[in-house]
């Protein structure tokens, strides 16, 4: 039975660094099979810093994945949704690999993406790369709890792994990333009370607040499908240093419809209560889309 990535559901991490690469012209074979190499510094980590809960994904940009499997694709695989907003842009980048490395140690971490860089170097050019950590008690830099509709236990591999409706991906996962940069200094400067309108829950307990706006943040972002499980599964994580803040969105699922659902909802193209409330103060820089092939599938590439 096919074996899911390790970072797809893995539970929350103190530190993460998520690498975007792109490959060299002409690498592309030896890109194939170094990339089941890194399935193997993850399992050395793993038993070497158990107490650190290292996990990681090797995700493969929609563009790219021809040029690296051409024989197959998976059945929704798809670039990043594009729609045109005149006040809140998606842009996105055309990215070879997402490679996430999260762990409990920051120094684990560290070590394992030097070992990446040591292996990719001289096929790879490095884009990109975000450093996030968890903040507070599972908050974002706004200060509001996220990933409220996130499923949990089992329902986890139901809403981010690809099933049997395409045998050849199984355990596989569609990801779509957004990076977010925040202007905290707005943010601040709105009153409690309209922060909580503003994302539609209360910011100590949490609570849904009674009738919240349409296009409130909790309203545009957590959703469903008509069995009740919820459309993806938010693996993001915030960022920041002095000059910028902001949070790396990270949805992985089980299809590749289920991202451009979201950002319908966020933009406000299902009704005509306008988009997301939070958008005001929070805006993409950057998105792209990938697919994270089951272990067993990486390592079928590098053969």
């Amino acid at each position: 039975m096919p074996q899911a990535q390790s970072g797809v559901c893995a539970e929350a991490n103190l530190h993460g660094v998520h690498l975007f690469l792109n490959v060299l012209d002409g690498q592309e074979l030896s890109i194939s099979s170094k990339l089941a190499r890194i399935l193997e510094i993850q399992e050395r980590f793993e038993n070497e810093f158990s107490e650190a809960l290292v996990s990681s994904i090797v995700a493969i940009g929609s563009q790219f994945w021809p040029h690296l499997y051409p024989s197959k694709m998976p059945k929704t695989l798809a670039g990043f949704p594009q729609f045109e907003h005149l006040e809140h842009a998606t842009p996105s980048r055309p990215i070879d690999l997402m490679i996430q490395i999260r762990a409990d140690r920051l120094d684990v971490v560290h070590l394992f993406v030097m070992e990446i860089i040591t292996l990719l170097r001289g096929d790879i050019e490095l884009i990109d790369q975000v450093k996030c950590f968890h903040y507070l008690d599972g908050r974002d830099l706004n200060g509001f709890v996220y990933g409220i509709a996130n499923p949990h236990g089992r329902k986890k591999q139901t809403v981010a792994l690809v099933g049997d409706e395409d045998s050849d991906f199984s355990a596989g996962s569609y990801i779509h990333i957004q990076r977010y940069r925040y202007d905290l200094k707005a943010w601040q400067e709105v009153s409690k009370a309209e922060q909580e309108v503003v994302m539609g829950r209360t910011l100590s307990a949490n609570q849904k607040i009674s009738c919240a706006p349409e296009n409130s943040h909790s309203e545009r972002t957590e959703l469903y499908d008509e069995n009740g499980n919820a459309l993806f599964l938010n693996q993001g994580m915030p960022f920041a240093d002095i000059d910028q803040q902001g949070f790396l969105f990270i949805s992985c699922a089980n299809n590749g419809y289920a991202f451009q659902t979201l950002l319908k909802h966020r933009l406000g193209y299902i009704d005509d209560n306008g988009p997301d409330m939070w958008l005001e103060f929070a805006k993409s820089d950057f998105g792209a889309a990938f697919f994270a092939p089951s272990v067993n599938m990486l390592r079928e590439l590098a053969r």
